[in-house]
């Protein structure tokens, strides 16, 4: 089974907060595509407690960086 997906390649936020801020949009634009899932990639180790609390899953370790996944409920049109 093929899977639509959105991967998140550079995310930046001046003035912090930024899954808070923009998690909602980034899901709301890969649901309008379709997607079942967005996934970013990060050495930062500080996601392993952040990212679980908005929904992400770890899913595997690629080129020595963890792969975040945060799957979603797509709508039937």
């Amino acid at each position: 089974m093929k899977h639509e997906y959105i991967q998140v390649c550079v995310a930046s936020c001046h003035g912090g907060d930024a899954i808070n801020r923009y998690l909602y949009h980034i899901i709301r634009l890969a649901k309008c595509g379709r997607a079942s899932f967005i996934e970013f990639s990060t050495a930062r180790k500080g996601f392993n407690k952040v990212a679980p609390a908005y929904g992400w899953r770890r899913f595997c370790v690629r080129d020595s960086l963890v792969v975040w996944r945060h799957f979603l409920e797509v709508c039937k049109a």
